[in-house]
Formats: structure tokens, sequence, C-alpha cells
């Protein structure tokens, strides 16, 4: 337990604390906060942070920016002092559901010193029915930009914070709870779970703008708790969908706070299977990176009736990202150079823009990527081949 009580300030001296000031917009009713849950969180022996202390204040109708909230956060006396502790205030509305934060970051307690820090309360940009959640019902706390809370319960919601690899690896009772994939696949959920998923990949998310349904990128950062960035916000710059159909699920995950997103959007949406061969020339001398054969490319289209598909149905996405270890796989776009993690180009075009290996033999036997093309899911079964024969360096269809 990191934290003894939370309450509004009173005389300090010679205390060891933290105050927490929340600073706002001149009008919370007008963002629609009624109160603050002011939640503080510490790191566990699993690497994974879990709330010890919430307390929840009425402000409506209070103007923060003329009169910011104050709370002081005191330690437990059998506190370590050198751990740090996670400070965050919710903003609530009226049915109780987060509509915006003020992040502290973290810090630690200093013995006989009274700390301040000053938070801005920050509305998030989707409102509304079609808003993400990111709070459960059972006490986890899941926001972009900022570390995963579990509550301690080691039951439901408290599973999907999951811990590192490396307690996974050297500490008991730190084990993934049951159907989680991190080891089979990349999953942003603030861990890093080796070179199958790198730190700071960008990855395609569906949200709607205005009357119609968008894909974006956003940063996937997974270290320390922290899986992403920010929120899925698309733009009016952003590539529009034939539909609403990913959108729809996408948001359908994004409701069930502190999953794996990927995962469970994968799951609402039945893929077409697609098999790929990838050629790559067996001549390749040893300690030289792999390269493909006498066409010199891996490039192959994902339309399989080419030049068929026009428009919003051209425009495809790699779930998971272009980093796809060893592969640096995504797909063509007119006027960008390498492969790109979303693309409007008709036909939509599979590319590897390198691999990491610096031998045919050193190369797995083949690769699952998971691609959008207008409204359809691809799941296409990558074969490795060593060797070239007539064939190009990467030809895809549908179907096994």
């Amino acid at each position: 337990m990191a934290v003894a009580s939370l309450h509004a300030v009173a005389g300090c001296s010679n205390q060891t604390a933290i105050i927490l000031q929340v600073d706002g917009p001149a009008s919370p009713a007008q963002a629609g906060v009624t109160q603050l849950a002011f939640v503080t969180s510490h790191p566990t022996w699993c690497d994974r942070w879990v709330e010890v202390a919430k307390v929840t204040v009425d402000v409506g109708g209070r103007n923060l920016a003329k009169s910011p909230y104050e709370l002081l956060v005191q330690p437990a006396h059998f506190t370590d002092l050198s751990e740090d502790v996670d400070l965050t205030a919710l903003a609530l509305d009226s049915s109780g559901a987060v509509v915006g934060s003020a992040y502290f970051g973290t810090h630690k307690f200093r013995l006989h010193t009274v700390d301040k820090y000053r938070a801005q309360l920050l509305s998030l940009a989707r409102q509304g029915s079609d808003r993400p959640v990111y709070t459960s019902s059972d006490g986890c706390v899941c926001l972009p930009g900022q570390p995963w809370r579990g509550n301690g319960s080691g039951t439901g919601c408290d599973l999907d914070v999951v811990t590192s690899f490396d307690r996974l690896v050297d500490t008991a009772t730190c084990e993934l709870g049951p159907g989680k994939r991190e080891l089979m696949g990349p999953v942003c959920d603030g861990q890093h779970y080796g070179d199958t998923e790198p730190r700071d990949r960008s990855l395609p998310c569906f949200a709607t703008q205005g009357a119609g349904c968008n894909v974006t990128a956003r940063n996937c950062h997974d270290d320390n708790g922290q899986a992403y960035d920010d929120e899925c916000t698309p733009d009016t710059n952003t590539p529009a969908l034939p539909s609403g159909a990913l959108c729809a699920a996408y948001l359908a995950c994004e409701q069930e706070p502190c999953g794996d997103l990927i995962g469970c959007f994968l799951d609402k949406v039945p893929p077409e299977i697609w098999t790929c061969q990838l050629r790559v020339d067996a001549t390749t001398a040893a300690g030289t990176p792999v390269k493909p054969c006498t066409d010199g490319k891996w490039e192959a289209s994902l339309d399989p009736a080419a030049p068929a598909l026009t428009g919003a149905a051209c425009v495809a996405s790699v779930i998971e990202g272009v980093a796809q270890p060893p592969f640096t796989i995504g797909l063509q776009e007119t006027g960008q150079m390498g492969a790109q993690a979303i693309a409007t180009q008709c036909p939509p075009t599979l590319v590897v823009d390198g691999i990491d290996a610096m031998s045919p033999d050193d190369l797995p036997a083949g690769k699952i990527l998971n691609v959008t093309v207008g409204d359809r899911v691809l799941q296409l079964h990558i074969a490795v081949v060593r060797g070239c024969a007539t064939a190009p360096s990467l030809q895809c269809k549908k179907g096994t």
C-alpha cells in the first residue's frame, strides 16, 4: 500500500506528502465535468501498475481556472519512499463516464517534504455515444498516454493489465491470464514482449469522422504500462472507408477497456484467407542481407481482379504495423517511399521493404499478416520460399 489517505489540503507543516492541483477549464459544466476521481497507483513486482487509493470529489459548477482543486496525498507509515507513485485525476460526467483527465505522472514522496504538482484538466477528444470506454466496471483504468492500472484483485479486468516479459519469465505469480496472446503476436497492451512487437510502432485505427468512417494511425508505445500514446482521432485528411463496418467493430472493442484491442477487432471481422509466396534469392552470400529474385522487388497486388477496385475500396492498412521482424512489410503508396501502414493506392499493393536477416536459412518458414482492404480484412498466409525459379519474388492470391 503506497498511500494512507487522500484528502483536501489542510495544514502541511513537517509532513511527508504530495499536493495535487487540478487546473481546468473556466466552466467544468460546459466540459461536462461534475466530479474528479483521484487515482493513486504503485508498481508491483510484476512491473505492472495497481491502484491503491481513490477518492472522488464534487466539482460541479466550480470554476477550476479561477479556483483549482487541490488534494493532499500522504504515504502510509510503512511506505517505501523510494518507490514511484503514479498520480492521475479522472474527470467524470454526470453518468460517471470518464470525459477527461489531469495526469501528474510518476513521483516519489520525500521525507518531511510536501511537494506540489499541477496538471491541466484535458477533455478527451471523442465524446458522445461513440466514445471509447477507458475504465472498467471492476476498477481498472486504461487511458491512452498513461500507464494501465489494475485493481490488484487477480481476477476480471486485473488480468488484462499484463506483467512485463522479464517478470513473466523469472517471477512466480506474474503469469499471464488465460487466453492472452502476447507471446504469439504483437499486442498493444503497455508491455514489450520481445522482438515480435517493437516499441513505438505506428498502428492503424478506425473511428468515425463527421458522417463517415476513417482510418488513421497512432503510436503504440508499449513500455512501462503505457499502450497507445493518444486517442484514435481521424480528421478530414485521413482516408475514408466505403462504410462504417470497420469503425463499428473497432468501437465495440474500444468499449471493452484494458483488453487486447487488436485481437478483439480481428475476432469481430471474419477474414478472407489469402496465400502468398515470398521468394528470396537462395544464392545470397552469408553475411549479406537477403534479397529478392531477378525481378528485384517484393510487390504483389491485393486486388483479386486488378484493377477492379477503385476509390475507397482501395484504402488499405496493415493492422499490426509495418514492423514485423524480421520483415518490414506494408503497403505501397503513390508518392511515398517504403512500406506504409496505411495507403490509398489502387490497386492495393503489398510490399516488403526489407528483411533483417543475413542468410536465407535465418528466415522463418512463414508469416501471417492481417490487412484491411476497403471494408474487408485479409489474412495473408505468407510462405517463405528459398529459391527463385521463374516466379515473381512476391505473389498473393485469394484462397488457399
